[in-house]
């Protein structure tokens, strides 16, 4: 059946990839790596911030990641963990696998977002939210920097906004196509993908409709040999997976309504089985043919959402989001011991899946020069309601209770412009939580102990304060200091109660975390060339770092911190020539045993390496277009209490890849590690466990063609 599926997509993505017609027989647009100039990108309005700004006003780092640099990343076949490690050099290594644990930014969780919808799930962290949306969907992703309180809760580490196609006045369609295969290609390791977008467009009102669909095989190393898949976490290899996105709008006079719906979903085949390696003697883990157990591991992410807004309302602005989202991520089956129960029987296999629905509104009112003043202000509430649990689907336990988080948070945000050279930036945020858990009963290797529900109450406020001074027409000076409140794992705390006679107000390791961030910069930008330069650091008195206690990731809810430099660079060279130089050093510490003193580094779960990515994008005549990129992540040492207990060797990855505009359409070649380096990745090298000893990806090809008509 699977094989049937892609030889039907074989021949779509040929079909396509010859496609033509006269009536689309047009002199070709020169293909641009450069959708939005320098000055353009300096006045793009970040929607993330809840001010109108261009992201030239806004005193925290902020990054803007454009469509056509999110298509060189795929023209190279790049999933969506390493198309934000390859352009947000702080962000750490890609795993390459579903499971994006470790995957932290600035060594802290970022929230991820799609048109402002949450899809992170911080009261049950399974580490799957970096996989929720098909790339191809997606029109630019924002990044802030750094724990903030603009959008609330899982806030801690920054936040990762991937913004939609817009729906547009003019009716228009896009096709898509494209097939991978490693430097050795068979029928396991071929894949192919199939996209399409149409706007239509009916006066003030537009419709757009894209999907996607995708059969991924399996990958190699640089040996040529097939690398392991993560069986239990999830894979990204021998899967297939769909996108479909509906945007509806209509426009009446200075007010926009708009409705979205979309559903993506990734999913194993379950026809390889994982084999352990040995990290010892270095042999990689790698995979047999054979049926999976239960059902292959994946994750179905839904969501709709309506959005309202006025531009000349009671003299401002006002929008307002209502959403409903629903997550489900569904791990492998294991006779792993933690799952075993005699009063069941022997070797007992089980699986669980994480499930989450979320109810939400956003909603904000914006009035520029409020009172005749120098102050813009922005006065709004959020509202989530989030109900999630994580069962045990083959002999129907409950593993981690399902748990009722409920949030209400009133905000203001405004700056003051005290002169053309200095504004202020500032947000005040309440957060007022609860969480509602029912009486339950923990599964045997906890004792079946039976836990008392009941309800806890947070109340926080969380505060931004930025300044921007403009020393010269072309460099400013900023600072921000800011606080993001989040909720630790609360689902791996209570499903590993132990001690019979406990309720939740008992287990002090769910209780708020609240970050504070503090950076200081200089942003540089002229016509030809814009860098910033930034020092940041952060901390939080009661941290969330995992630790490995007899075979299981417990919390460690003691003082951290986490500090380093980033530069983001791009120089115009000439009108065809662009080159990227984007650096970030990271450091962290914790408090290993709990005597108040930083004396232990924070490990690979936690922070990236010392990252350098080095790029040129140029156009050529003929309408050919080629971009190369070069990944350094530099090798490090892991301490605790001055003892080496871990390392990382390092690597360099070199990219490229090369694009044709034609009448017909856009080809493109991208080869990723054209040297086909041999690598285990950093997660990997770190953590150290045979059943997860991968080998990175080695050279592989992939062929694209695109057109737009």
């Amino acid at each position: 059946m699977r094989g049937s599926f892609r030889r039907r997509s074989l021949a779509i993505a040929c079909g396509l990839l010859g496609f033509s017609s006269s009536a689309v027989q047009a002199e070709p647009e020169a293909v641009s790596f450069y959708d939005l100039s320098l000055e353009e990108l300096l006045q793009v309005h970040i929607s993330t911030n809840r001010t109108p700004a261009a992201s030239n006003a806004l005193s925290f780092k902020v990054t803007v990641i454009t469509e056509q640099e999110i298509r060189q990343q795929l023209a190279l076949g790049f999933t969506t963990s390493q198309v934000l490690a390859n352009l947000i050099p702080s962000f750490a290594p890609a795993r390459q696998k579903l499971s994006v644990q470790g995957e932290t930014l600035r060594g802290g969780s970022p929230l991820i977002m799609i048109d402002g919808i949450p899809q992170s799930n911080p009261l049950r962290d399974v580490s799957r939210d970096g996989h929720v949306i098909d790339l191809e969907m997606v029109k630019s992703i924002e990044v802030i920097y750094g724990a903030n309180a603009m959008q609330g809760l899982g806030a801690t580490g920054g936040i990762i906004n991937f913004i939609t196609h817009d729906t547009s006045d003019k009716s228009v369609s896009r096709l898509s196509s494209t097939v991978n295969f490693s430097d050795h290609p068979s029928s396991d390791t071929r894949g192919y993908k199939l996209g399409f977008m149409h706007n239509a467009a009916f006066g003030p009102s537009s419709l757009l409709v894209a999907g996607t669909l995708e059969e991924q095989g399996l990958f190699r190393d640089g040996n040529g040999k097939l690398i392991g898949l993560e069986q239990i976490q999830g894979d990204i290899q021998d899967t297939r997976s769909h996108d479909l996105l509906l945007k509806a709008s209509h426009h009446q006079g200075a007010q926009k309504f708009e409705l979205t719906f979309n559903d993506y979903e990734i999913k194993s085949h379950g026809d390889f089985l994982t084999v352990p390696g040995n990290t010892q003697t270095g042999q990689l883990t790698s995979i047999k043919p054979g049926a999976v157990h239960g059902t292959p591991p994946g994750n179905r992410v839904k969501h709709i959402a309506f959005d309202y807004h006025h531009s000349e309302l009671v003299g401002g602005e006002v929008s307002a989001k209502f959403f409903w989202q629903e997550f489900a991520a569904t791990f492998g089956a294991t006779n792993t011991a933690i799952f075993q129960d005699a009063r069941l029987g022997n070797n007992i296999y089980d699986q669980s899946q994480m499930h989450s629905e979320k109810y939400g509104t956003k909603l904000s009112f914006y009035k520029a020069q409020l009172a005749n003043t120098q102050l813009d202000l922005t006065a709004g509430l959020d509202l989530l309601d989030d109900k999630n649990s994580q069962p045990l689907l083959m002999t129907k336990r409950i593993w981690s209770p399902e748990m009722h988080f409920r949030n209400q948070s009133p905000f203001l945000q405004g700056d003051y412009h005290f002169t053309e050279k200095f504004t202020l930036n500032a947000t005040l945020r309440r957060e007022l939580a609860k969480l509602s858990v029912n009486d339950f009963q923990t599964i045997a290797t906890s004792g079946n102990t039976q836990v008392s529900g009941g309800e806890l109450e947070f109340n926080e406020t969380i505060y931004n304060l930025g300044a921007i001074y403009q020393l010269t027409p072309h460099l400013n000076l900023v600072f921000n200091d800011g606080e993001g409140f989040g909720m630790p794992d609360a689902g791996r705390e209570l499903r590993a109660i132990n001690k019979p006679g406990l309720d939740i107000e008992d287990v002090f390791s769910i209780s708020p975390l609240v970050t504070r961030n503090r950076e200081w910069g200089f942003f540089y930008a002229s016509k030809r060339w814009q860098g910033q330069l930034s020092y940041f650091q952060s901390e939080a008195k009661h941290g969330n770092q995992l630790q490995l206690v007899d075979g299981v990731y417990r919390l460690n809810r003691r003082p951290s911190e986490t500090s380093g430099w980033e530069l983001n660079s791009r120089w115009q060279v000439f009108d065809s020539t662009q080159l990227k130089l984007m650096y970030a050093d990271t450091q962290g510490e914790f408090d290993s045993n709990g005597d108040s003193t930083l004396d232990s580094d924070l490990t690979a779960l936690d922070i990236p390496p010392r990252r350098l990515v080095l790029s040129w994008s140029q156009q050529w005549p003929q309408q050919w277009t080629s971009h190369i990129q070069w990944a350094n992540d530099a090798s490090r040492d892991f301490q605790t209490r001055g003892t080496t207990t871990a390392n990382f060797t390092g690597y360099s990855l070199l990219d490229a890849s090369l694009t044709r505009a034609t009448r017909w359409g856009d080809f493109s070649l991208g080869i990723a590690n054209i040297t086909n380096r041999q690598y285990t990745t950093y997660f990997t090298q770190v953590v150290q466990r045979n059943d997860r000893f991968f080998a990175g990806q080695g050279r592989s090809f992939h062929l694209q063609y695109r057109i737009t008509f």
